[in-house]
């Protein structure tokens, strides 16, 4: 026979969700009635949500037809780099830094170069 003791009180034990200190600002605008900018933003809420996700995105920068993302990668060897996402077709590369402030920094190079193709080899 199993003895049934009413509780008294309820339990109100809930998690907040993670919350970052300084949430990013808008960085960049995206046209998602265009297939290949609704594609970037996928890809992006795909690889920083979810159980697992792949990356944390640090900082973020629309220069013309590409996005330019300072992330940190969840699980990998070298964690900090920048992607470079195009608007136009699926295509995705990446260039390891060495820490977060290096890759803020090379967004921040990209932005007031403002090149007419794709400057990622480039940075030192």
């Amino acid at each position: 026979m199993t003895c049934q003791v009413p509780t008294t009180s309820l339990s109100f034990r809930r998690h907040s969700p993670p919350t970052l200190p300084n949430p990013p600002t808008i960085a960049a605008r995206l046209d998602l009635s265009r297939p290949g900018e609704r594609a970037a933003q996928d890809l992006l809420r795909r690889f920083g949500s979810g159980r697992w996700p792949v990356w944390r995105v640090l900082d973020l920068r629309r220069i013309g037809q590409m996005l330019y993302v300072a992330v940190q990668w969840r699980g990998v060897r070298a964690p900090f780099s920048v992607v470079e996402v195009s608007l136009k077709a699926p295509s995705l590369r990446w260039r390891y830094v060495l820490d977060a402030q290096a890759a803020r920094s090379a967004l921040n190079q990209l932005e007031a170069a403002k090149p007419a193709r794709s400057r990622l080899a480039h940075l030192a």
